[in-house]
């Protein structure tokens, strides 16, 4: 069994991919996320028991060795590289959610932690979004999956989070950079 860490409470879709995992078993028994951290005790709180995640730890880093994969959501972009990094250092396969991070530098630095694991490991950096993906093969990445120009016409949770399943078994990749803006390739906001 795979044990997932997710790293930041504060925004829905930590709820959304803890219940599609935990409760609803949407991968079986193939994987179960096992720990959270967050900035908010109390959002944390109810994270872990809205998603049925038996562990709290008090730091992002108490993860490491605890878990086989991460997934960075949180709400601020600004943290995704500080909170990604270890977990890539480390050879954790990484799915960091959009925005994957705000300043274009610190975007280029995960996909680089990305680059240079796979280029050791004999894996592929594969970054999704919607549009061709031009930034991100520039930035490191070796495969982009193009999703449908539709894809962030609603919010449904669900269903974007069984396309990443989709995708991540598809391809078997150990890091999965997200850009942060439906309908461009970018890997950050320029201005």
């Amino acid at each position: 069994m795979r044990r997932i860490g997710i790293v930041g409470s504060d925004n829905s879709h930590a709820v959304a991919y803890s219940r599609l995992v935990n409760r609803e078993r949407i991968v079986g028994d193939e994987a179960q996320v096992v720990a959270i951290w967050g900035q908010d005790p109390a959002r944390t709180a109810e994270v872990a028991e809205l998603g049925a995640i038996p562990r709290i730890v008090p730091e992002v880093a108490d993860l490491l060795g605890e878990v086989d994969l991460v997934f960075v959501v949180d709400r601020h972009g600004d943290l995704h590289r500080d909170h990604a990094l270890p977990f890539l250092e480390a050879s954790i396969p990484t799915y960091v959610d959009k925005p994957l991070a705000i300043a274009l530098d610190d975007c280029r630095q995960v996909i680089a932690a990305a680059r240079l694991l796979a280029d050791a490991g004999g894996g592929a950096v594969v970054t999704v979004s919607t549009g061709s993906g031009e930034a991100l093969t520039e930035a490191g990445s070796d495969r982009h999956v193009a999703l449908p120009e539709n894809w962030a016409d609603d919010y449904v949770p669900e269903r974007r989070a069984a396309t990443a399943s989709a995708v991540m078994e598809a391809l078997a990749p150990r890091h999965i950079p997200v850009p942060d803006r439906p309908g461009g390739a970018d890997v950050a906001p320029r201005g």
